[in-house]
């Protein structure tokens, strides 16, 4: 499939307008200035036809056009172009001397009404001609005159037709001139666009090629951080490449949460394992008997029960981090799941660690939650308390249930951790100073915590507020 190209879609859309535009601009300048010029050319045939019949006079009684008197004597009448009159009653004409023998076509309106139209002379050639019918001149010297020998003659009885005409190849040739240069400016106009468009789109697309580099690069990362967007970068792709680099960020959010849950995964299914694994050791270490065998194989059982929760538990936590599923609320009594969950871990316990429930209120009121994912934040932060605490140490864990407010307080001896390190215990991988190579746990129980705590609409937190304790606290709202 051929995609189109911008640069060619603008450079052709861009020319192929402003031709139209400039054509259409063109042609009415040219139909004005042809307009022009022929109102001109027409008026100065008006004119002609009204200074030549003012050299129609009627004197002694007959028609004399001094015109042809000034021409005889070597003086013209200073007109342009050629013309004709006919004496309608005598239907005798007289031409001007550029005619020769040729006759104009005769052609006239009303008395003192002029008409004017296209002609072709005897040779072809185009032309304008005005045609005009009027009477010929009197003024009170010919009418004395006329008096004098006793003629009676009216002008109205002597008619006069005159054609004046002139070539029009001149004006033509003027016209296709104007169009030539029209024609030339127009093609000039669009290739020098063409050119500033080919020019100006290469200047401005060539961000865009960068931008395609390095994302090529960016595919044989491993991590991906945010793409530099150059910063002459057309303002109207900025917010595509913003918009993209929203996409990588959600991407890489993604992977790493991919990793975490793997990782999460592993942390969590570790403890079970480890319990099943040392059940199944201790029943067949010895011959045992039928009852006892039975028993481990009931706790073992009860342990894969466990994983299967935890398991499913994080399969959740997967479907709610990609939107697929929403946090299951239901009532169960808060200090019946901490209980069995410290019994476990005592159960396992290698350090003898004294455990102890403080219930902060009279009654403890059934929280509303999703029970699989406060089991693993639960699990993870006394887990962690067990194994950061010193041998024969003291675990304190303080629940608060009333009908407005839930809180899970776990303390546990804070060894060398400080308040400076607090930020950090919460991150991935990150396990307070005492720890070292062979130290239990991966450091992300406490992270896997954090984030149930959020989905869950509560907090969790860590307080120092005793001089030799760390305090890990879950809070939730009613």
């Amino acid at each position: 499939m051929k995609h189109p190209s911008i640069r060619k879609r603008l450079i052709l859309g861009s020319c192929l307008l402003t031709a139209l535009v400039l054509a259409i601009a063109n042609f009415s300048v040219y139909q004005a200035i042809a307009r022009s010029l022929r109102h001109e050319l027409d008026l100065q045939l008006f004119q002609s036809a009204s200074i030549l019949s003012k050299y129609s006079e009627l004197e002694g009684g007959k028609v004399v056009y001094e015109w042809h008197e000034a021409m005889e004597s070597g003086d013209g009448p200073g007109i342009s172009g050629v013309f004709q009159f006919w004496d309608i009653n005598s239907n005798t004409t007289l031409r001007s001397p550029d005619l020769k023998s040729e006759n104009l076509p005769k052609f006239h309106g009303a008395l003192n009404q002029p008409v004017i139209r296209d002609i072709k002379f005897a040779d072809g050639r185009a032309g304008r001609a005005v045609g005009l019918m009027h009477l010929p001149f009197l003024d009170e010297e010919g009418k004395a005159e006329m008096a004098r020998l006793g003629i009676d003659r009216k002008v109205e009885e002597l008619p006069q037709i005159l054609v004046t005409a002139r070539e029009t190849s001149s004006l033509e040739k003027q016209l296709f001139s104007i169009r030539k240069h029209l024609l030339l400016a127009t093609l000039a106009t669009v290739t020098t666009l063409w050119l500033a468009i080919i020019f100006i789109s290469k200047r401005t697309l060539a961000p865009i090629g960068h931008l395609s580099s390095a994302l090529l690069k960016r595919t044989t990362q491993e991590k991906n951080p945010p793409l530099e967007i150059p910063v002459d970068l057309p303002s109207e792709l900025v917010p595509l490449a913003e918009a993209f680099n929203t996409t990588l960020t959600k991407i890489e959010a993604a992977r790493e949460h991919e990793r975490d849950f793997a990782l999460h995964a592993a942390h969590e299914l570790r403890t079970p394992i480890a319990g099943i694994h040392s059940t199944l050791e201790a029943a067949l270490h010895r011959p045992r008997e039928t009852l006892d065998l039975r028993k481990r194989m009931e706790a073992a059982m009860e342990i894969t029960s466990s994983m299967r929760v935890v398991i499913n538990s994080l399969m959740r936590m997967a479907r709610l981090r990609g939107g697929l599923e929403r946090i299951s609320k239901q009532k169960f009594p808060p200090e019946d799941l901490i209980s069995r969950i410290i019994e476990m871990e005592q159960e396992t316990d290698q350090s003898s660690h004294l455990a102890e429930i403080i219930r902060e209120s009279d009654e403890l009121v059934p929280i509303f939650t999703d029970l699989g994912l406060f089991n693993i934040l639960a699990t993870n932060l006394i887990e962690n308390a067990f194994r950061h605490s010193p041998k024969g140490g003291k675990i304190t864990v303080k629940l608060l249930s009333t009908q407005e407010r839930f809180a899970l307080s776990i303390s546990n001896d804070r060894g060398s951790l400080s308040a400076e390190n607090s930020n950090r215990l919460f991150e991935p991988f990150q396990r307070g100073p005492q720890a070292n190579a062979d130290s239990p746990g991966a450091g992300i129980g406490l992270s896997l915590a954090r984030e149930i705590a959020t989905m869950l609409g509560g907090n969790l937190k860590v307080l120092f507020e005793d001089p030799n304790a760390v305090t890990f606290q879950f809070e939730l709202p009613a």
